[in-house]
C-alpha cells in the first residue's frame, strides 16, 4: 500500500514537473513587427521626404529612416528587390533616377529587430541594391 502511495506521488510531481518545463520551454510569440511610410513633405525644390516608421506590438513606434519614394513592398515581391523570404517587411521607393529601400528582419539568436538599407541608382554599375545593416534594436 506504501509503494502504490509513493508512486501515485511521484507519478502526480512528475506530471506537473513536465508540464511546468513544457510551459518554460514555450517562447512567447514574436510581437507583430513592420515598417510603413510616414506621411511624405516636400522640401522647397519639390523633393520629397518620408520617415521610414518601424513599428513593433506593444511598444512605441519610431523613425529607422528616410526615403524620397515610399511604398510598401508586398511579400511576393521581395525577391525582385533581394529581399530575403524571412523578412516580415519591406517598403521603398524611387525618385529622380535613385532609390531608397528598407527591410525588417527578427534575428532570433540576439532577440533582435534588424533594418537593412539598401539603394540603387540609374548610373550604377552593378544591378544590387547594396543591402546594408541600418539599425539593430533589441526587443
Amino acid at each position: 500500500m506504501k509503494a502504490l502511495i509513493i508512486l501515485v506521488i511521484f507519478l502526480f510531481g512528475w506530471t506537473c514537473f513536465a508540464q511546468k518545463n513544457a510551459v518554460d520551454s514555450a517562447k512567447d510569440p514574436l510581437p507583430k513587427i513592420w515598417l510603413e511610410c510616414d506621411e511624405t513633405i516636400f522640401d522647397e525644390q519639390g523633393i520629397p521626404k518620408t520617415n521610414v516608421i518601424l513599428f513593433i506590438e506593444g511598444q512605441d513606434s519610431r523613425i529607422v529612416g528616410e526615403t524620397t519614394g515610399c511604398d510598401q513592398i508586398d511579400q511576393e515581391d521581395f525577391e525582385n528587390f533581394d529581399i530575403p523570404s524571412n523578412a516580415l517587411s519591406g517598403l521603398g521607393g524611387w525618385f529622380a533616377g535613385a532609390g531608397d529601400y528598407y527591410y525588417v528582419v527578427y534575428d532570433q539568436k540576439k532577440n533582435a529587430v534588424r533594418i537593412f538599407h539598401g539603394w540603387q541608382d540609374e548610373l550604377q554599375a552593378d544591378d544590387g541594391y547594396h543591402w546594408e545593416i541600418h539599425k539593430t534594436i533589441r526587443l
